[in-house]
C-alpha cells in the first residue's frame, strides 16, 4: 500500500543535516502517532507552519529554540536558494521579511526564517520519499 511506503520512507530517513534530522524530529512523532504522511506534507506545504499543521512551531519560545540549534543551516539553505537565482529574501520568506535584517538578529526575521526552511526542508523530504504533493 502507497502509504504505508510513505511512512516507512519517513521512519528510515536518518536525515543528512542538523535541521533534517529537527525537522523528521517534529513529523516523526506526528506519523507515529496516526497522522497521515501526504495530508501532513500537503497542509505544510500549501498552508506552512501554522498552528494547525506544525503547532510545535507557534510559540516564541518554540521558534527561537528551533532558530538557535539550525539557524545557521537556515542562513545556508537562504544563501543557497538566493545564489540560484536573482531575488531578495523576501521574495522566498514573504512580503514581511525586514531586509534592514539580513542576518535574521531580530525575532521576526528569525521566525520567518525558521518556518521557510521548516518548510523547504520539509519538502525536500517528501521528495526524498517520493510523496508527490
Amino acid at each position: 500500500m502507497k502509504e504505508v511506503d510513505h511512512k516507512d520512507g519517513i521512519m528510515g530517513l536518518y536525515g543528512e543535516t542538523g535541521l533534517e534530522r529537527a525537522v523528521l524530529g517534529i513529523i516523526r512523532p506526528r506519523i507515529e502517532a496516526g497522522d497521515d504522511a501526504w495530508t501532513l506534507f500537503y497542509n505544510l506545504l500549501n498552508y506552512g507552519v501554522c498552528m494547525d499543521v506544525i503547532p510545535e512551531l507557534v510559540l516564541e519560545k518554540d521558534v527561537s529554540r528551533f532558530y538557535m540549534e539550525n539557524g545557521h543551516e537556515m542562513m545556508a539553505l537562504l544563501d543557497e536558494r538566493l545564489g540560484e537565482c536573482r531575488m531578495e529574501a523576501r521574495d522566498f520568506i514573504g512580503y514581511q521579511w525586514d531586509a534592514g535584517d539580513p542576518l535574521a538578529r531580530r525575532y521576526n526575521n528569525r521566525a520567518m526564517l525558521a518556518k521557510w526552511a521548516f518548510a523547504e526542508t520539509a519538502e525536500a523530504i517528501a521528495n526524498k520519499i517520493g510523496l508527490e504533493i
